[in-house]
């Protein structure tokens, strides 16, 4: 055999080898295209002011400087150590839960109760670990904790009456048979608790003179919603009792009351006492109003205001002009007696960012709606934000903003949807605000508006359906035809191709209206809840559905579906957008599992959430470019650079 041959065919497999290769070589890198570029996330809106609605609030007796602040937020637990200056959470043990009263231990500042969304814990440790107790308390919210002179523990619950404890939590007795069924919102008591007060949930007032064995209701509080009650210090039959209606005030122990509101324009929220001023009490109202009254009858002066509405208020033994209040907003402090007051929420709550919207013909400008502080706006590419709600109206809950749209053609319009006061527009970018027309008390959840007429505007309607206006929010009429009257609509979009095409996700999968509203039809995903739809920017057939269990695409414009992207199953969808220039790939925020993308057309996703401190994503917004994107999260808003 000649050596010409066998060096053929020595080269022969080489050859084929380098065929087989230059053949696989396309099809690998068609398959992993996109996927060699990530996103990093930074957070952006440091200017944004956190917020956390704090409903209780107490000081170590040992030290004023340490603060517990009960929040109705997650965390539910801050505590700070330098008197308000910074915040961290102390909800370890207490993850995921609200917290609705604290009380420390006298004998010892380390041991502090708390009242949970469902149930008791304590803290032996200054709030670094907190452990439930008693199995023999109901699965209830704990509303109130007081504490007797002996150390026995009284608990106010949900629906289940009044508890004793006389072994720190470990075991709990009821007390009262009158209460059995009662929700308990507030709890005083002298240090004997022979004599015991509580304030029920709308089933008025009760008292107890035999340390709980038997109780009495108020015949003139019958029926009240008892928000707080305050028990003098040095006379335990002085006691103010907080009201919707009234403040009362009885000074013989509970054997007779009368209103004590004189002065009072505002219904208040929760009352305390001077300590040491002995007709000196302090009031906060639901309009964040703080009043004093220092003739112990009931005449009231108005000090001064906070943004929002007050629930919590105490005062320094040792300073009584250092005061703090605990209000919606979060925490405020005092060093004059509260003649005056600032935020102290530096690390207290988050900023929940609801809105999130990009200027397309000017991508440098943002806006975001807060859900406490209305509208922020940025003019470089969210490098910097400032606060524009000049003209927003304000409930005791905020200037809550929960939808924002840009109108085409000019921008110039922005319109933003409220909790609980309608629309607003603005016609000057965002710098001022007008209500659009008469009030509406309820929550508008997304607006859409035409692209070749600002006037003409649909909203979804939280707990709701779908309304439409034509003159710019001025009047509105229904557009429901076709959903049944039980159905609530959660997400609301224009097809982008086709702008007489509108589709509203349910709570029941999705509609579709073909008439520019006049009417809707089922669009298929009956038995899910859609969060977010997004379109194909080259495809109008290819649109994709954010669902309770994962992500579906339809690719004849939602005749039918098909789950899409095994990575996403069983997670629940809430943002959706589409690279725009790049049909292949998809950015997907969920609840609680953060931000994914795709690059193949939702075929396979992956994670990215370099950066990016929250886990979940409510809106996702893109740049024109496909370069940047905007995350806004219940934790603040990011920016998103792509790699």
């Amino acid at each position: 055999m000649s050596s010409h041959f066998l060096r053929e065919c020595a080269i022969t497999p080489l050859l084929l080898a380098a065929l087989l290769l230059l053949l696989i070589v396309p099809t690998v890198c068609q398959q992993v295209e996109g996927h060699d570029r990530g996103v990093v996330w930074e957070r952006i809106g440091q200017e944004m002011i956190s917020h956390a609605p704090v409903i209780a609030l107490t000081m170590d007796p040992a030290d004023p400087n340490t603060i517990y602040a009960g929040a109705y937020h997650n965390p539910g637990l801050y505590k700070t150590t330098d008197g308000g200056s910074s915040w961290n959470p102390a909800d370890v043990g207490l993850e995921g839960l609200a917290v609705f009263a604290l009380q420390v231990d006298p004998k010892d500042s380390q041991t502090i109760y708390a009242g949970a969304t469902n149930g008791l814990y304590r803290t032996t440790d200054g709030g670094a670990s907190w452990h439930a107790l008693s199995d023999e308390l109901p699965y209830a919210t704990v509303y109130a904790i007081a504490m007797d002179h002996d150390g026995n523990l009284y608990l106010g619950t949900d629906g289940h009456g009044l508890y004793r404890s006389d072994d720190g939590g470990q075991t709990v007795v009821p007390l009262g048979d009158e209460l059995a069924e009662t929700s308990i919102l507030a709890l005083v008591l002298d240090p004997e608790a022979r004599t015991i007060f509580a304030g029920t949930s709308g089933q008025g007032l009760y008292v107890s003179h035999d340390a709980g064995q038997s109780w009495k209701p108020v015949p003139d509080l019958e029926g009240a919603y008892v928000s707080d009650m305050a028990l003098h210090q040095y006379d335990s039959d002085l006691v103010f009792a907080c009201t919707r209606r009234a403040l009362w005030k009885t000074d013989n122990g509970g054997l007779s009351w009368e209103v004590a509101d004189g002065g009072l324009e505002q219904r208040v929220n929760t009352v305390t006492f001077h300590p040491s001023h002995s007709e000196a009490v302090y009031a906060g109202t639901a309009t964040g109003h703080i009043y004093r009254s220092t003739d112990g009858s009931g005449s009231w002066q108005s000090l001064s205001e906070v943004r929002r509405a007050v629930y919590s208020l105490i005062v320094d033994p040792a300073n009584p002009a250092l005061m703090y209040a605990g209000s919606w907003d979060g925490v405020y402090k005092s060093l004059d007696g509260g003649l005056s007051w600032e935020l102290a929420n530096r690390g207290l709550g988050s900023v929940e960012i609801e809105a999130l919207v990009l200027d397309e013909t000017n991508p440098q400008i943002l806006y975001a709606g807060n859900t406490a502080d209305a509208v922020y706006k940025s003019t470089d590419g969210g490098r910097s934000w400032r606060n524009t709600s000049r003209g927003l109206g304000e409930t005791d809950k905020g200037r809550g903003v929960l939808s924002l749209a840009i109108a085409p053609p000019h921008h110039r319009s922005v319109y933003a949807g409220t909790n609980g006061r309608g629309v607003f527009v603005s016609t000057d970018g965002g710098e001022s605000w007008a209500p659009a027309g008469p009030v509406q008390q309820m929550g508008m959840g997304a607006i859409v508006v035409h692209p070749q007429d600002e006037k003409h505007l649909w909203v979804r309607v939280f707990f709701d359906r779908v309304y439409e206006s034509t003159d710019g929010g001025v009047s509105w009429q229904p557009r429901w035809e076709g959903m049944s009257p039980e159905l609530e609509v959660i997400s609301l979009i224009m097809d982008p191709h086709r702008p007489a095409v509108l589709y509203a996700g349910s709570e029941d999968g999705l509609y579709k209206s073909t008439d520019g509203r006049a009417s809707w039809r089922k669009a298929g995903l009956e038995g899910q809840t859609v969060f977010s739809i997004a379109f194909d920017p080259y495809d109008p057939e290819v649109l994709y559905a954010g669902v309770t269990d994962g992500l579906y695409r339809s690719h004849n414009a939602s005749v039918s579906w098909e789950p899409w992207g095994e990575e996403l199953e069983e997670t629940t969808i809430s943002a959706l957008v589409v690279d725009p220039t790049d049909g292949r790939i998809i950015y997907a925020g969920t609840k609680y599992h953060g931000f994914f993308w795709s690059g193949d057309g939702g075929r396979t996703w992956l994670a990215a959430n370099t950066g990016l401190d929250s886990s979940s994503v409510d809106v996702l917004a893109v740049h024109p470019t496909g370069r940047l994107l905007y995350a806004a999260t219940p934790d603040g808003v990011f920016r998103g650079v792509i790699q």
